[in-house]
């Protein structure tokens, strides 16, 4: 192996990082905290072309070689394509600059907006909060639609949930001679199911701010709260 002062390495800049700080470096695995509820600015990547998937247009599902429904598109906005937060609420400006996922579908889902039954198209709402007129016709059109606002930004309000989830291990707060103070344990027992919501089952501490973990009213797990664009709200 070469020895540093053998190698001829070129002086040209790398191009820019998406992190301002190895601080901001996301690690596989971490979780991102929580935003708080409130109304976002979001950028759409450049390279929003190479976010697209196909869905089963019934249940937004990954499209697979033994899907039978109708075929659907999604747009990831996953890590490798990820939104950007461009600008948000009074207590949440230090999160300005990071990047966000979220994902949108043709699929229809069963929805309520203004307390009326509705079917719901994410990917319309996303299209329509970047200022687009025309619905499109076929999934392709959806796509190109979407291509169209690559660079550009869109408003959106920001909902927090918390999901004692049954397909997961819970976990709780457990004080034992090891750990006096208390300590979250990981247990074999799943989540029991219950969806807690802001303001409903969830309050805002002194600070103003809601907590990122709660502890289950029903079961007594410790649930994590994620946060989660409101596509089909106002900003």
């Amino acid at each position: 192996m070469p020895r540093l002062g053998d190698l001829q390495l070129k002086n040209e800049p790398l191009a820019q990082e998406q992190v301002q700080s190895l601080d901001d470096l996301q690690e596989s695995g971490s979780f991102t905290p929580m935003l708080q509820p409130g109304s976002y600015e979001f950028l759409v990547p450049a390279n929003v072309d190479d976010a697209f998937e196909i869905i089963e247009g019934a249940t937004g599902k990954a499209w697979t070689e033994t899907s039978t429904g109708d075929q659907g598109i999604a747009v990831n906005f996953d890590d490798a394509h990820p939104l950007k937060i461009v600008d948000a609420p009074h207590n949440m400006k230090n999160r300005i600059g990071e990047p966000y996922k979220a994902r949108f579908g043709n699929n229809q889902r069963d929805w309520k907006i203004g307390g009326v039954a509705s079917k719901v198209r994410d990917f319309l709402y996303l299209l329509k909060k970047l200022g687009e007129k025309v619905i499109p016709a076929n999934n392709r059109e959806y796509a190109i639609a979407l291509v169209k606002y690559a660079g550009k930004t869109f408003k959106a309000p920001v909902g927090v949930s918390w999901n004692c989830n049954k397909n997961r291990k819970a976990r709780f707060w457990q004080v034992t001679a090891a750990t006096p103070q208390g300590a979250e344990v990981e247990t074999q027992q799943p989540g029991c199911g219950k969806r807690l919501y802001t303001d409903k089952d969830v309050k805002p501490g002194a600070d103003g701010l809601y907590p990122e973990k709660v502890q289950c009213p029903q079961c007594s797990a410790i649930v994590r709260g994620f946060s989660n664009i409101e596509i089909t709200r106002e900003a």
